[in-house]
């Protein structure tokens, strides 16, 4: 089988820039919500990937190990800041989780995640979408880190026990 790894270099960097800028933008400002503070984040997430072009870099997939950096230059924001935005059930309810899950081909993974409890369900989407660690999980809910680690543990086996079955 043949490996399809890209080799990280200066040229690349560039059309990386090029290609990706505006989307990369449009991603962070969704996370964000502060366009000034989106452009800095992608100046960092190309500044990240600078850093990485003289080491020896083998990538199998550029877009999620770009989105990925980006991601994380994200929730840095978040935590540099202290600022850690506290939803109430009204926003989680209008964050349309269909939206994140229409590119999902099996609408099980949805139904799954609605046969949680509220609370569950409410950690799982703080944990895997807005990408939270369990100690701000933790902060946010009033519960200790333990509960948090706990309760996403025992969803995530309902859950895949539900996806087993059907």
């Amino acid at each position: 089988m043949e490996n399809n790894y890209i080799n990280l270099n200066w040229n690349l960097v560039e059309k990386i820039y090029s290609d990706k800028a505006k989307r990369l933008k449009r991603i962070a400002y969704r996370r964000i919500n502060d366009i000034e503070i989106a452009e800095d984040i992608v100046q960092n997430t190309m500044e990240s990937i600078c850093k990485r072009v003289n080491k020896d870099n083998r990538i199998y997939n550029l877009d999620a190990w770009v989105n990925t950096i980006l991601k994380y230059r994200c929730i840095d924001i978040f935590r540099k800041s202290n600022t850690i935005q506290y939803f109430s059930n009204d926003v989680l309810e209008k964050y349309l989780i269909e939206e994140e899950l229409d590119t999902i081909e099996n609408m099980n993974l949805y139904n799954a995640l609605n046969d949680l409890e509220e609370l569950d369900r409410d950690f799982i989407i703080y944990k895997f979408i807005y990408g939270f660690n369990n100690t701000e999980i933790s902060k946010i809910f009033g519960c200790c880190n333990q509960t948090v680690k706990r309760r996403i543990d025992k969803s995530l086996k309902i859950m895949r026990n539900k996806l087993r079955i059907e």
